[in-house]
């Protein structure tokens, strides 16, 4: 590619970021609920874009990046939704033990899962790949796309949150017996 030409399609680029960024960022926050799983889908196709010949797309830039979004989003969903239905059905499992048990196993588990329900989506993936798939950080980092670190970091906000409405929770209940 010629110098000229690598302007041309610098320029393109440039102005594509900054005519889409905003309106796809908006598209996706209201697709995945989640701000950041969002500024992720929109990076996720911009560099998707990056590896498009301009001449393919035929002037319809907007068009493919709305695609690109809404097709990442809804795979996200979907990992997250089959995900949930798994951890559900390891909750729903029947335990060895007495019907008390585990009735209030499955109580407990039906609490920690609403729970989890209420976190940022990407610390909701995290702890299911993590805890449900029980894949190492680096596994999750490699699934997600994040850096090891900060999946660390995800799991350690999902953890303290979860923590901290339990914690609440069993202060209500205590208040509610006495």
């Amino acid at each position: 590619m010629t110098e000229a030409g690598a302007l041309d399609r610098r320029d393109w680029l440039e102005a594509a970021f900054a005519r889409y960024e905003a309106p796809l960022l908006s598209y996706a926050a209201r697709l995945t609920g989640n701000l950041e799983t969002a500024r992720d889908v929109v990076q996720e196709a911009f560099m998707k874009l990056l590896a498009q010949d301009r001449a393919n797309l035929n002037g319809n830039e907007a068009a493919w990046l709305y695609t690109v979004c809404r097709n990442r989003a809804l795979d996200l969903q979907r990992r997250s939704a089959r995900a949930a239905a798994a951890l559900q059905e390891r909750a729903d499992a029947p335990a060895a033990r007495s019907p008390d048990a585990s009735a209030q196993s499955r109580e407990d588990s039906q609490h920690v899962l609403g729970l989890v329900a209420r976190l940022p989506q990407d610390q909701q993936e995290a702890v299911i790949l993590r805890f449900q798939c029980d894949l190492s950080y680096k596994q999750i980092a490699e699934v997600t796309g994040q850096s090891t670190g900060t999946v660390g970091y995800l799991l350690h906000m999902a953890l303290r949150a979860l923590r901290e409405q339990m914690l609440k929770a069993e202060s209500r209940k205590l208040k509610v017996e006495n």
